[in-house]
Order: structure tokens, then C-alpha cells, then sequence
């Protein structure tokens, strides 16, 4: 038996596989953007972020006088 919560979280669930696989070109046009999604985050993460950081850093440290480069 499932305790309320637990019934409350696997409600959603109960019928995402079927529906899932009776409607194959919905989960199409939403697997697109979910890729494109997880791809721009994992760059954003990645790369931009700790550039924009070091870009910040070294901007204050000239500003104080204490960059050495």
C-alpha cells in the first residue's frame, strides 16, 4: 500500500510510458528543445561562466593595482 505522499508522486508517472509511446511524435517536437537545453547548460556551465568569472577577477585586480600579468 502507498502512504499518500509516495501515491501522490507516482501519480504523474502512471501513464507517461503509454502515452509516450502512442504519441511518438509529441515526445519528438519536445526532444528537440529538451537536448538543445541540456547542451547550451552544459556550455554555459562549462565554459562561459568561468570565463565571464576570470574575466571579472582580472578586471578588479588591475583596478586594485595587485595584478601581476
Amino acid at each position: 500500500m502507498l502512504t499518500p505522499p509516495r501515491k501522490t508522486a507516482k501519480i504523474p508517472f502512471d501513464k507517461f510510458p503509454h502515452q509516450a509511446c502512442a504519441n511518438s511524435e509529441a515526445m519528438q517536437r519536445i526532444a528537440a528543445p529538451m537536448v538543445g537545453g541540456m547542451v547550451s547548460a552544459t556550455l554555459l556551465t562549462l565554459i562561459v561562466i568561468p570565463a565571464l568569472y576570470g574575466w571579472v577577477l582580472e578586471h578588479r585586480l588591475k583596478q586594485s593595482g595587485q595584478f601581476t600579468h
